[in-house]
């Protein structure tokens, strides 16, 4: 059986702290502190699958810290808010830090990569969707 992994970007405080509490190392495994198969954020990690938004639920982008995060669709993946893009989940791999466009452009870089077990309906998100990106900067003014 073929396992099926998303990039996930992540927003972090400077402190390297999500919404919920949970820290980021800059690099390796992270995961919830307590994870619940739910839709309460106080329980999870949450990020956008791919970068993929045309709304985005931050004010100011280029606050805080930004992670790339490779994780499992499984039973802990759960759609939080569709309209916005985002997932609640229980952990992944750490595979990009940086600011919000340093994320974007690993997303685009290897959003393809079928070796990486990634879904090939990565292939068709175009750049304009992924936040951070240059053309997704220009059309919603950050």
């Amino acid at each position: 059986m073929n396992s099926k992994y998303v990039l996930m970007l992540v927003h972090v405080d400077k402190n390297f702290v999500d919404v919920a509490g949970n820290e980021f190392p800059l690099e390796g495994f992270v995961e919830s502190n307590e994870f619940t198969n739910d839709k309460d954020l106080r329980y999870g990690l949450l990020g956008v699958p791919w970068g993929k938004t045309f709304e985005f639920i931050y004010d100011r982008i280029e606050d805080g810290e930004w992670f790339v995060l490779k994780t499992q669709i499984d039973d802990n993946f759960i759609t939080i808010d569709s309209y916005h893009n985002q997932v609640k989940f229980k952990n992944g791999f750490i595979l990009c830090h940086g600011n919000i466009k340093q994320c974007a452009e690993f997303i685009i870089k290897n959003k393809n990569d079928v070796k990486q077990g990634y879904l090939i309906e990565a292939s068709f998100i175009k750049e304009k969707e992924i936040a951070g990106s240059e053309e997704w900067i220009n059309i919603y003014n950050f």
